[in-house]
């Protein structure tokens, strides 16, 4: 073969022939040459996505609480998102078309998600947001609905209660005067 050779090509070419029970044909001091300028070639390349793989935000080890933010208009950014949800502040904001995630971490996420459940059915742009509890990591798995038909049952029963206690008052209070 006396055309040259990707480094790809020649380890498949050497994985074919130790697999036949050959050896490679080519002289070692060749192929450490070709190692050698292919490295030199590769250096910077190697470093790039390195780099760009470093720029991911490290995990945080405690829980993550997920509100999905539906009926968004098409053209909304990611600030008025993050204005009309200040009184919450999620640590961060992922916008598509329609629908956005809002993700709270640290240890007051479990309050500041309740906080930003109770913008459900407000307006933004004139258009009435719904604002729903999800689970994170995607997929539609029996154990993943399960979890969130959970988390959403609780959440409904916490909200009736709030009102009724509410009601309750605002009762109690009109009865007095």
């Amino acid at each position: 073969m006396g055309e040259k050779l990707s480094k790809k090509q020649k380890k498949a070419l050497e994985f074919r022939r130790r697999k036949k029970g050959l050896e490679p044909e080519e002289e070692p001091e060749q192929t450490e040459q070709a190692e050698q300028v292919e490295q030199s070639e590769d250096a910077p390349e190697s470093k790039e996505p390195e780099s760009q793989s470093r720029k991911k935000k490290p995990k945080t080890n405690g829980p993550r609480f997920i509100a999905f933010v539906g009926n968004l208009p098409y053209n909304i950014s990611e600030d008025e998102i993050a204005h009309h949800f200040k009184s919450c502040t999620p640590s961060a904001i992922r916008l598509r078309k329609g629908f956005a995630f809002a993700e709270f971490d640290g240890h007051d996420g479990a309050r500041r998600l309740k906080v930003a459940l109770r913008l459900h059915h407000t307006t933004i742009r004139d258009r009435k947001i719904n604002v729903e509890l999800t689970a994170g990591g995607g997929g539609n798995s029996a154990h993943r609905r399960q979890k969130i038909e959970q988390r959403r049952k609780k959440l409904q029963q916490e909200h009736h209660d709030r009102i009724t206690a509410q009601a309750r008052a605002t009762a109690a209070g009109s009865k007095e005067s």
